[in-house]
């Protein structure tokens, strides 16, 4: 086996693992899709920013819906996910739409706390790419949404 092969499978087993990982600590399924999405955009240009990352943060501070919710445990797993993603893109994709399946299509609260975490996550560099808009089309296509209203 060649030695990019073992970094492929050594990098595709760090990603599940990161997101059992994340899955044990959070254990609110609309905060788990939230954090995915988010993340899903924030590395979709390559990049994952302690702008982004301070963000996101700031983000879920300030939404009732995860108020209880520990923001230093919460952080933690949330830059382990970047990092995940980032080490393999099509993996990362894969589990935070997994994420997103667990929501009940439909419902316009849920919905709307992911795509808007993802709109934030576009901009929260700074910059605004095509892939990044690549991303959010994807995921409200997941979430059962039409990608031109957003």
């Amino acid at each position: 086996m060649s030695d990019e092969s073992n970094k492929a499978k050594a990098r595709h087993a760090e990603a599940i693992a990161t997101w059992k990982r994340f899955d044990e600590s959070i254990s609110n399924d609309v905060l788990r899709a939230v954090s995915g999405a988010f993340a899903l955009v924030a590395c979709a240009d390559g990049r994952f920013s302690e702008s982004e990352i301070e963000a996101f943060l700031s983000m879920i501070k300030d939404t009732r819906a995860f108020e209880a919710e520990d923001l230093d445990v919460l952080e933690e797993q949330f830059r382990s996910l970047g990092r995940s993603i980032l080490a393999d893109f099509d993996e990362g994709r894969r589990l935070a739409m997994a994420e997103l399946a667990v929501l009940e299509r439909g419902d316009r609260e849920q919905t709307a706390l992911v795509v808007s975490a993802a709109q934030i996550a576009m901009v929260a560099d700074g910059r605004l790419d095509d892939v990044e808009e690549m991303v959010l089309a994807q995921i409200c296509e997941a979430l059962g949404l039409d990608p031109r209203h957003y």
